[in-house]
């Protein structure tokens, strides 16, 4: 009966390891640390169990920190994760890089069984406090103050963050904080905090030395830190300007140019048509990339009506919008004034000109009726005696002054030189004119 009992009981356990290992395949553990880790501050190490685990046994975890003098080996049973955390001495141990072993064994019946998983993870040790300086800035995106940019003439809030995953640093010391700006050292604080204002868009030095007090076991121990990062400060874009015709004929093209000031490259824009203004614009296609803040925009709109074109420009610090607002409109064909006006005008005058010209007749007519006049009973020549019309005696009159403008140009009284002066004998002798024949009088 006894030995049928131990056979049974050894049936069991067979079964029940098979289980065991069938249900624990294709198992990994994952090992991480909470550093890097500080000599005389204690450092915690966390051991993660995954894979096809199909019961929830217990583990046996070993930690296991070869080449670290002295050496330490811990085991812990668990879950699916362990945590381990040890303080390495300054006195005995150097600051460098080690490696921390971690093996997991099936835990059954109180003993450790066989392996499942382990992994080798490579930790360090230093005797500074390690951490580093973040950065912040309204308005300016993560990208860029991850990348140390920050914006020119705004405020920036700089923070010592010391590496303190499970805020022991915290909890047991007292640090004070001294800044350093390009050289320039600032009033030691017990925050960690810095705000500082940069006026000038160039690449700046910053540091932080932190000297902290930390009370471990009872122990005061002192550790100093240092960290260090530069930042570039760059110009924000202040203006855009937008020329160009946004009036437009139905079937003309928009042309427009548009250029940004104060703002430090590289700049990225893009712009979107639309038929309703938009409120807080954010560009939803590509960005296109420039290194001078000038593009033109050139489009055709199919139809009439009004249209917003909504703009974006960005730098690494700062975006500025602008909405456009563009009308295209279609002439109506109408008969201009110019078509009527001028005709009208034109028949005007010539009926001025026609009249005027009948009343210069009428007038060139009355005048005849007084004209004084020469006669010549030399019945020889009859030719100045002879009825003319209005423009033969128009064309005798220039004609007449023609002569006297030509024959006598320097001196005009020379032409009633005749007149006044008395004849010259020899003149009156040659004369064919025979005074007895002339007569003066009115002619009607």
């Amino acid at each position: 009966m006894r030995s049928t009992a131990i056979l049974d009981i050894n049936i069991h356990t067979i079964v029940l390891c098979l289980l065991v290992i069938e249900s624990i395949h294709c198992a990994r553990v994952d090992v991480e640390d909470d550093g890097p880790g500080v000599l005389d501050i204690p450092v915690t190490f966390r051991a993660t169990l995954s894979g096809d685990i199909g019961l929830e046994s217990q583990f046996v975890y070993v930690f296991d920190d070869m080449g670290v003098s002295p050496r330490h080996r811990q085991e812990i049973i668990s879950g699916r994760d362990a945590n381990y955390t040890i303080t390495y001495n300054s006195k005995d141990t150097s600051a460098d890089k080690y490696n921390m072993r971690v093996e997991v064994y099936v835990y059954i019946w109180g003993l450790r069984g066989w392996l499942i998983a382990e992994d080798n993870h490579q930790f360090v040790l230093q005797n500074t406090l390690p951490g580093s300086i973040n950065i912040s800035q309204s308005g300016v995106s993560e990208k860029a103050l991850t990348d140390g940019i920050v914006a020119t003439n705004r405020t920036v809030q700089m923070m010592a963050q010391m590496s303190d995953a499970s805020h022991f640093l915290k909890n047991s010391s007292v640090c004070n904080y001294t800044w350093v700006l390009d050289g320039r050292t600032f009033d030691t604080s017990l925050s960690p905090i810095l705000t500082h204002n940069f006026t000038s868009n160039h690449t700046y030095d910053v540091q932080v030395i932190i000297f902290c007090n930390i009370t471990h076991l009872k122990t005061n121990i002192s550790k100093l830190g240092h960290f260090q990062r530069s930042l570039t400060a760059k110009n924000e874009i202040k203006e855009m300007n937008v020329t160009g015709n946004t009036w437009l004929v139905d079937g003309a093209l928009l042309q427009l140019q548009v250029t940004c000031k104060g703002g430090d490259q590289p700049f990225w824009y893009c712009y979107e048509y639309s038929e309703k203004q938009r409120v807080n614009y954010t560009c939803s296609k590509e960005l296109f990339h420039t290194n001078d803040c000038y593009f033109p925009i050139v489009h055709y709109f199919p139809k009439n009506g009004t249209y917003y074109i909504d703009i974006a420009i960005y730098n690494d610090v700062n975006v500025f919008n602008k909405t456009i607002k563009v009308n295209v409109y279609e002439i109506i064909r109408q008969t201009q004034l110019s078509f009527v006006i001028i005709p009208i005008v034109s028949s005007i005058l010539a009926i001025i000109i026609v009249v005027v010209g009948i009343a210069y007749h009428l007038q060139q007519r009355a005048h005849e009726n007084m004209t004084l006049e020469v006669a010549d009973f030399d019945f020889q020549h009859n030719d100045d005696l002879m009825e003319k019309t209005f423009f033969e005696r128009l064309r005798s009159t220039i004609a007449t002054a023609m002569r006297e403008t030509f024959f006598y140009p320097f001196n005009p009284c020379t032409r009633a030189q005749s007149y006044d002066e008395p004849f010259d004998d020899t003149i009156a002798n040659d004369s064919a004119i025979n005074t007895n024949t002339l007569s003066y009088g009115i002619v009607k």
